[in-house]
C-alpha cells in the first residue's frame, strides 16, 4: 500500500501536467488547421485570378468576333454530347462483344465465316447454358472476322463474337477459358478475351512487346500477356517464328496501323509474371 503523502503528490503531478498537455495539443491542432485554411485561402485566390484572366480573354475575343452567347453554348453543349453518347455507344457496344484470338482462317472467307460460326455454335450446344442456347436459335449472337478484308498469308483476323447482353458474353468467356473448341484445342496460341478500348489495345500491344523481348532472351515462349498483365507459363513451349507483317488494328475504325515501334526498354526484375491457372490457352507473340 502506497503512503498517502505519494498519492498526494501523484495527483498534484497529474492535476499539473493535464492542462499542460491540453494545451499543446491544443496549440498543434489549431496550427494544422490554421496552416490548411491559409493554403485554401492561397488555392482560391489563385481560382479567382484565373476566372479573371478567363473572363478577360473571353470579353476580348467576343469584341474582335462577336456572336451570339446563346448560339455559341447551344453548339458547344451539342458537340459535347454527341461526343459523350458516341463515348458511351461504344462502349456498351465493346462490353457485349467477346474476341478470339489466333483462329485459323480457312482457305477461302466464306468458308472462314462458316467454321467460325460452327465453333461458336459447338461452344453454346456443349455449355448447356439455357440462354445462350435460347439467344443462339433466336439469331442473336452473331460473329465476324476483324478487319473484314482479307489479310496476308499467315496473320489471323481477330474473331468477334457478338451477344445480346454483358451478362451472355461474360457466361460464354467464363466457359471457353476452361473449354476450349475443338478446332483450336491443340493450339497453344489461341485464346478468348474481352473486346479492348483503343487504350487497352495499345496496352496490350505495349506489354506483348516487353513479353517478347523476355522469350527472346529465354529462347522459349515462357511469358505470355492475359487481361492487360504478364504472367509465366508453368511449362514453357517452343518460341514460334516471328511473322514480319504490318500491325493490324483491333479497333472499332478497322484502321491500319503500319508503324511498329520498337519494344520500349526494361528490366526483368520489374516485371511480377505470375502462374496462369485459368487452363486456357498461350498468348500469341508477335
Amino acid at each position: 500500500m502506497a503512503p498517502r503523502s505519494f498519492l498526494f503528490d501523484l495527483e498534484s503531478l497529474a492535476s499539473a501536467l493535464v492542462p499542460l498537455i491540453s494545451w499543446h495539443i491544443t496549440n498543434a491542432i489549431t496550427s494544422a488547421l490554421t496552416k490548411q485554411h491559409e493554403e485554401l485561402l492561397g488555392k482560391v485566390d489563385e481560382l479567382i485570378k484565373v476566372n479573371a484572366t478567363l473572363s478577360s480573354s473571353i470579353i476580348s475575343a467576343n469584341r474582335i468576333q462577336p456572336c451570339e452567347p446563346d448560339i455559341s453554348e447551344s453548339r458547344l453543349y451539342s458537340t459535347v454530347a454527341r461526343v459523350v453518347h458516341t463515348d458511351a455507344t461504344v462502349l456498351q457496344e465493346k462490353a457485349k462483344r467477346a474476341v478470339f484470338i489466333g483462329v485459323p482462317h480457312a482457305k477461302t472467307k466464306d468458308s472462314t465465316a462458316k467454321e467460325d460460326y460452327a465453333m461458336v455454335a459447338e461452344v453454346v450446344r456443349e455449355s448447356n447454358n439455357r440462354e445462350l442456347l435460347e439467344a443462339f436459335e433466336t439469331g442473336a449472337i452473331s460473329t465476324q472476322r476483324h478487319p473484314s478484308y482479307e489479310v496476308p498469308q499467315g496473320r489471323t483476323r481477330p474473331l468477334k463474337v457478338c451477344f445480346p447482353s454483358k451478362a451472355l458474353r461474360d457466361e460464354f468467356i467464363n466457359y471457353v477459358s476452361f473449354n476450349k473448341p475443338s478446332k483450336i484445342k491443340d493450339l497453344p496460341h489461341c485464346y478468348i478475351r474481352r473486346d479492348y478500348t483503343q487504350q487497352e489495345l495499345s496496352e496490350d500491344r505495349r506489354l506483348r512487346q516487353e513479353a517478347g523481348l523476355m522469350n527472346a532472351q529465354t529462347n522459349q515462349l515462357e511469358y505470355v500477356v492475359r487481361d492487360l498483365r504478364i504472367v509465366k507459363l508453368e511449362s514453357p513451349h517452343v518460341l514460334p517464328k516471328r511473322v514480319s507483317l504490318p500491325n493490324i488494328s483491333d479497333d472499332t475504325n478497322g484502321n491500319v496501323s503500319t508503324n511498329i515501334s520498337p519494344p520500349p526498354v526494361f528490366k526483368l526484375s520489374s516485371v511480377a509474371p505470375s502462374s496462369d491457372h485459368s487452363g486456357s490457352s498461350l498468348h500469341l507473340l508477335l
